[in-house]
């Protein structure tokens, strides 16, 4: 889909169909989940265990729309 906020955060227990993006209110949580976010795709996985490649395809192992990761 196109012209949606890079960054979207709902309550989905009551705004199912995601209609009130709360990013704005909450920056603390996006942060936190941000960071989480970052910290799988660094690690290859979100388990415990050894560190893995994401996509053996990309020769800077970042997948296409993650460049807000800045690593």
């Amino acid at each position: 889909m196109t012209g949606l906020a890079p960054i979207q955060l709902y309550d989905l227990s009551k705004d199912i169909g995601e209609q009130n993006n709360l990013q704005d209110k909450y920056p603390v949580v996006v942060k936190e989940l941000t960071d989480l976010l970052a910290s799988y795709v660094v690690a290859g996985r979100s388990t415990p265990g050894a560190k893995q490649r994401n996509h053996p395809h990309l020769s800077d192992g970042i997948w296409p729309g993650l460049e807000w990761m800045n690593i």
